[in-house]
């Protein structure tokens, strides 16, 4: 088969191709996001204990120390997860089996296009129907991510800049829009292949938003990115745009937050 944006031959996975390799993918998504979520409330109290009290520069260590524990916890659970559905369903190489590929073209320029696009463009029409009720809305998306690195210090917040940066679209746009995406679309096949694919995209980005859960709206917002992300691996056929759209999005959200500090 050829891939619409190149002439290079691309070779079909053999993974999630029945109804029931979706079922076992869904539960292998749901299993390795509740043993991520366990794993790292594990991480996260091991921290807080050895860190407890200690600071660098006169500032708390806990902070970046905690985001870090509690991303790796997170992310053995969502890579675990497609590794083990790699290994039962499709090849045993997790990143040919979920499309894990990138392009320099067209992938880059898409992916920063979409990705700041969205953050900064279509993110803010999407809350207008809540300025009103909300008057301190961006107040509101924001207090999170203010809370998390007001108190961190540089080095700190570099790495945990890194890790949304570079470290957070690699792995969840390998979990979200490979295992989750593949494994739902193959779960509502039997729905038709348009309704299916339309179905596995929206289930899909609601999970994503409930996944990053801060309150509903930012769920509401980050569902609508993940559906958005969802339609880039379909048209292309792999996460290449996904990631760097991913990425470029989290970026916007680093420098606004670095901007504050």
């Amino acid at each position: 088969m050829k891939d619409g944006s190149s002439s290079e031959t691309v070779v079909e996975p053999r993974i999630f191709l029945s109804p029931r390799s979706g079922t076992v993918g869904v539960g292998l998504a749901i299993a390795g996001f509740a043993v991520g979520a366990i794993v790292s409330v594990i991480l996260v109290g091991i921290v807080v204990a050895l860190t407890h009290d200690r600071v660098v520069r006169g500032l708390p260590v806990e902070t970046s120390a905690v985001t870090v524990a509690d991303l790796a916890g997170l992310w053995a659970g969502l890579v675990g997860a497609a590794v083990m559905a790699s290994r039962l369903l499709g090849s045993r190489h997790a990143a040919a089996d979920l499309r894990l590929r990138l392009r320099a073209w067209p992938d880059v320029p898409l992916g920063i296009a979409v990705g700041l696009g969205f953050q900064l463009l279509l993110l803010p029409v999407l809350y207008l129907p809540f300025v009103a009720s909300h008057p301190h809305l961006s107040k509101t998306l924001s207090k999170e991510g203010v809370t998390l690195t007001s108190h961190v210090h540089t080095a700190g917040f570099v790495i945990v800049a890194l890790l949304v940066v570079v470290g957070a679209p690699i792995v969840e746009e390998l979990f979200f829009r490979g295992l989750v995406l593949g494994s739902l679309e193959a779960w509502f096949g039997k729905l038709g292949r348009r309704i299916g694919v339309v179905a596995a995209i929206v289930v899909m980005g609601v999970f994503f938003g409930f996944a990053h859960w801060e309150g509903p709206l930012v769920a509401y917002g980050l569902a609508v990115f993940g559906m958005v992300l969802g339609i880039l691996a379909k048209c292309f056929k792999r996460l290449g745009p996904g990631i760097v759209a991913h990425a470029s999005f989290n970026a916007a959200a680093v420098v606004a937050l670095a901007l504050v500090r």
